[in-house]
């Protein structure tokens, strides 16, 4: 695949593997010996050991799903704003997915995409932070394109083509949604965090609802309200307390 050409800087460099155990596991670990220019892009056809969030595993089928790591240097931002990017990067696949004309696209804190009520795509973002200044990010993004068949495990899993009903060329949505991430990207970097929050918030999937949710004391009802600028989501219970839990910490059911 060739640079991308609809963009300043995302895509401008890309490195393509036919296999790879992790897209930013590679990335991470190429960091420590050379340097990259922002906006490199590594893709994989196929990802043998793809994390998630909660440390899952994501589960692809070569050359029709989306395996790639992006190279950020959001240096702009301090650490404790670095969930900023978490969110801009989450409105950037929303944004591809609104474009694709996929059906009720929602973002299900902390950052996976949704259509409807299941999964199309997730991001996993791994910070360097030194002398308290983030140096870099690598931004691994996960997108079913045109798989149509999953692990039974994974039943609430779909694709751009089974929830559109259409063919998707690969390179295609890869040069959009390249594009997409840079003009998110350029408005974080312009400093409108605020803008992003609100857009963010306005895209959550299952806000405001009364649903049932689990932590470690057990089941309980109860509905998001919000989410915080270092990234924790806040639930208001049937007693009309609010809790606040970090990733890993609470699940929806």
């Amino acid at each position: 695949m060739h640079e991308i050409r609809n963009t300043l800087f995302v895509g401008k460099k890309v490195i393509v593997f036919e296999s790879l155990p992790s897209t930013n596991t590679w990335l991470n670990q190429r960091l420590q010996i050379e340097s990259l220019p922002e906006g490199t892009i590594v893709i994989a056809r196929n990802q043998t050991e793809g994390r998630g969030q909660r440390g899952n595993s994501w589960i692809s089928k070569p050359g029709d799903s989306l395996t790639m790591s992006l190279l950020l240097n959001p240096k702009n931002l301090s650490p404790s704003q670095q969930f900023s990017l978490s969110q801009a990067i989450s409105l950037a696949i929303h944004d591809l997915l609104v474009y694709c004309q996929i059906p009720d696209p929602k973002i299900k804190w902390p950052n996976d995409l949704m259509s409807q009520e299941y999964k199309i795509g997730g991001v996993l973002i791994e910070n360097s932070i030194r002398k308290e200044a983030l140096q870099y990010s690598v931004v691994g993004i996960g997108l079913n394109i045109n798989q149509t068949q999953f692990p039974e495990n994974l039943d609430s899993a779909t694709s751009l083509k089974l929830s559109s009903g259409l063919e998707f060329n690969t390179s295609k949505v890869i040069a959009d949604l390249c594009s997409f991430l840079e003009k998110r990207y350029l408005q974080l970097h312009s400093g409108k965090l605020k803008e992003i929050e609100t857009e963010y918030l306005s895209k959550i999937y299952r806000m405001s609802d009364w649903h049932s949710f689990e932590d470690s004391s057990g089941i309980f009802k109860g509905r998001i309200t919000g989410v915080s600028n270092s990234g924790q989501i806040r639930i208001e219970d049937e007693c009309g307390d609010f809790r606040m839990f970090s990733t890993k910490e609470v699940r929806y059911l």
